[in-house]
């Protein structure tokens, strides 16, 4: 049953990493760990403001990277601790937020420093309410409308 787990793991973390590279958010493979570190650092959107738009915008929630210190500025985390069925309609609902909003912009070639952009919407101040719930959740799920 361990290998199966192990299996079922591998997949879901292989099919989120794609996921993300695919819609225009640069994401690592990690190597130990059921979470990814998306790179969002084109969108223009602080980690506080993406993660606040999108779970009120798209009902999908992640955690800031600012959560885990200053260095994860411009990153989101996400977990793979679901089932492929949820991981895949999360990742649809991140895309039509990124195409709504303008934000899966491309860096041109040899520019290391991301541009930034500007959505219809300014960014929303930081609810300390959410903060917490999306700390004690620190996962990525689908809710149902």
């Amino acid at each position: 049953h361990v290998q199966e787990m192990v299996d079922s793991y591998r997949a879901r973390r292989n099919f989120i990493v794609s996921g993300f590279n695919r819609i225009g958010l640069q994401c690592h493979l990690p190597h130990g760990a059921f979470y990814v570190f998306p790179d969002i650092r084109k969108t223009g959107l602080s980690s506080d403001a993406f993660c606040e738009l999108l779970l009120k915008e798209e009902k999908v929630a992640c955690v800031p990277g600012t959560a885990f210190g200053e260095a994860g500025e411009g990153f989101i985390r996400v977990s793979y601790a679901y089932s492929i069925d949820h991981i895949r309609e999360a990742l649809a609902r991140i895309e039509h937020f990124l195409k709504k909003f303008n934000l899966a912009r491309r860096m041109p070639p040899g520019r290391s420093d991301p541009p930034r952009f500007f959505c219809a919407k300014k960014e929303l101040k930081e609810s300390s309410a959410l903060s917490s719930v999306l700390m004690v959740h620190a996962v990525i799920s689908a809710i149902a409308f």
